[in-house]
């Protein structure tokens, strides 16, 4: 199960930014970099949407690189590698929040 689950957050992580690098999401209460700032104005959600998404993106490749490297080498995925994800993902958040906070 942790093989796959280390599989399986990488590859959301993906899925979910596609939609937010490429300014396919519009405003809304559910899905997207969703704080204060970024529902002034349309042009600051797509903006510090489409940054988060690019970040989110990158993480998630990293993230997955890394997994994949592990599996490779231990045929196992590791606490240590989770923790690489959640960290990952917490540099994303941010580093968005803090480009959302120059707009």
């Amino acid at each position: 199960m942790r093989v796959f689950l280390g599989f399986l957050v990488p590859v959301i992580m993906i899925v979910c930014a596609v939609p937010l690098a490429f300014k396919r999401v519009p405003p809304n209460e559910m899905y997207g970099f969703r704080v204060a700032k970024t529902f002034r104005s349309a042009n600051v959600w797509f903006k510090g949407n489409q940054f988060a998404g690019w970040c989110l993106l990158a993480a998630g490749l990293v993230s997955l690189l890394v997994t994949l490297n592990e599996f490779r080498a231990l045929s196992d995925v590791t606490r240590a590698t989770e923790y690489f994800q959640l960290g990952a993902l917490l540099v994303a958040a941010a580093v968005s929040a803090a480009y959302v906070k120059m707009l």
